[in-house]
């Protein structure tokens, strides 16, 4: 079961001390009793952190109840009602803190060592985004979008932006991030190329329907709380005949087996689902990952839908900046990797039901339960 959909659920938040920095406040909270710690923004009072423990009451239920009222199996070790502020936050605030862990550290600026915002910064992402995700070329096909208009959603520290930019692309990115946006800019800015970049929302885009030749959004959607509407509207805001590249990540894959070895076998919990501890460990809090089926429902609007996995040095990493050899992550097979890259067109004429059905699952050999199922 995907772990939005818990019957077995609550958010508690409770004070911790003050005068942390932003690194400081996304410190994960674990108690002995079970649970599963996410990270959160300062939310306006400092020290706020945030702990997600397993109760009888599902988050719809117990939006807006305050913590002493709930029953919280687990929390007894973490003093539950034993401070006034601790209040079960509604669901929708997940999206604030993922805003929050990403604006603190952009993608691809994690344990770069030059100041930020340098040229040694940016050219520091960008060899380290070279060897270890060389495979975007492939996909992102940066020639031949010159004079056409392209949209990112989710442009990070601007790794693939600027490469539309070079190639001479009419560019627009959004991110929800403020401090993307800022970097973004400032990376143009250095070899005189020009965006439109906009602070948004992937799951309600600030344009107008088909508008853009190519929508590209790479490693963005799952972290968004509302993964299918945000995939809606990449396709609304193409235009009919333009192309669509988005990846997000995959469940049945060797990270996510990495994580539930790591976060339930080892930890006494083998009962966890793969979907949950993605969720609750990969990245962002929320984070979500799909088979290549539910990929195909996601973008079942598109025609042509054509679904990649593809192997990462991520699969096989053995530590934090460590990876087994190249020559050990070409013997694992392409559909245990953590990427899946989904491809297609915008249809010229409005699909019907049954034949936008039939495109999505056209080459999809089992149909692998609804994307509700986290196995």
């Amino acid at each position: 079961m995907d772990p939005r959909a818990s019957t077995s659920c609550a958010v508690l938040i409770q004070a911790a001390p003050a005068g942390e920095s932003p690194q400081a406040r996304q410190t994960l909270l674990r108690n002995g009793a079970g649970g599963t710690a996410l990270p959160v923004p300062n939310m306006g009072r400092p020290g706020l952190r945030l702990h997600y423990a397993h109760s009888e009451m599902s988050i719809s239920r117990a939006m807006g109840t305050r913590a002493s009222e709930l029953h919280l199996p687990g929390l007894a070790a973490f003093g539950r009602g034993s401070h006034p502020e601790s209040i079960v936050e509604p669901f929708d605030g997940l999206k604030h803190w993922v805003r929050e862990f990403w604006d603190t550290t952009p993608c691809g600026t994690r344990d770069i060592a030059a100041e930020e915002g340098s040229p040694a910064f940016f050219r520091a992402i960008a060899e380290r985004r070279d060897v270890l995700e060389p495979f975007i070329r492939d996909f992102a096909r940066f020639s031949e979008h010159r004079g056409k208009r392209v949209l990112e959603v989710g442009v990070g520290a601007a790794s693939d932006h600027v490469s539309f930019a070079r190639a001479g692309a009419n560019l627009t990115g959004i991110d929800l991030t403020p401090h993307a946006i800022e970097l973004a800019g400032k990376r143009l800015a250095l070899e005189g190329l020009s965006s439109d970049l906009r602070v948004g929302d992937a799951e309600r885009l600030p344009f107008p329907d088909a508008c853009f030749d190519f929508v590209y959004s790479w490693g963005v959607i799952h972290h968004t709380p509302d993964t299918p509407r945000a995939a809606r509207e990449i396709v609304r805001v193409t235009r009919p005949g333009g192309r669509v590249c988005v990846m997000i990540y995959q469940r049945r894959s060797l990270v996510a087996l990495q994580a539930w070895i790591l976060h339930g076998l080892l930890k006494g919990r083998p009962w966890r689902s793969l979907g949950d501890v993605v969720w609750s460990h990969i990245e962002s809090a929320g984070t979500k990952a799909y088979t290549a089926t539910e990929a195909r429902r996601l973008f079942a609007d598109l025609t042509d839908v054509r679904v990649t996995p593809v192997v990462t040095p991520y699969d096989v990493r053995i530590g934090r900046a460590r990876f087994l050899p190249r020559w050990v992550q070409r013997l694992v097979p392409s559909t245990l990797g953590w990427f899946l890259v989904v491809e297609g067109r915008k249809p010229s004429r409005p699909q019907r039901g049954a034949e936008a059905s039939a495109a999505a699952l056209s080459t999809a050999s089992t149909a692998l339960g609804p994307i509700e199922n986290a196995a």
